[in-house]
């Protein structure tokens, strides 16, 4: 049923990891609530932990170099998101994203802000996947600008895109 999906949001309980795996999610993200405690009795093959820049509800800074240490061991990939830039088409954390990244051995993935190619090269130079999303519904950018079919993929031969 969700064979190639990645599924995540309202992710709360060891139960909601097992469903949405036992309905067949290639890999479940899970975010706020992640913790080791969590996510221990799952392969780590099949999660993804979800980092935001700062609590959405309480606006409190996260401390992201401690969150990625305490589990790293837990999940196979990290999805940060700077919220301070997500949706607002102003550019991305790229230096922040590298740093983040060269923190642990597992997937790294950025999101929040990206508007040009070149930010997605620079990522891409680290092994970083990215998420882009309002750059290109708003028209500030196209999708044929970032995503030329040949030039963009031998430029980070290698490199898993999920489009």
């Amino acid at each position: 049923l969700l064979k190639k999906c990645r599924v995540g949001g309202g992710i709360r309980t060891k139960e909601d990891i097992r469903q949405f795996l036992e309905l067949g999610a290639k890999k479940v993200i899970v975010g706020t609530y992640a913790t080791s405690d969590l996510l221990k009795d799952f392969p780590k093959e099949k999660i993804i932990v979800a980092l935001d820049s700062f609590d959405r509800f309480t606006g409190i800074k996260k401390d992201i170099p401690k969150l990625i240490k305490s589990l790293e061991n837990y999940c196979s990939e990290f999805q940060y998101t700077c919220v301070e830039k997500d949706g607002k088409v102003e550019g991305g954390d790229i230096d922040n994203a590298i740093k983040y990244a060269k923190l642990t051995k597992n997937k790294f993935n950025y999101s929040g802000g990206i508007i040009t190619k070149s930010e997605m090269l620079k990522l891409a130079k680290y092994k970083i996947g990215c998420v882009v999303g309002k750059a290109i519904i708003s028209g500030n950018s196209t999708y044929e600008s970032m995503f030329r079919k040949n030039e963009f993929k031998t430029t980070i031969s290698g490199l898993e895109l999920d489009f």
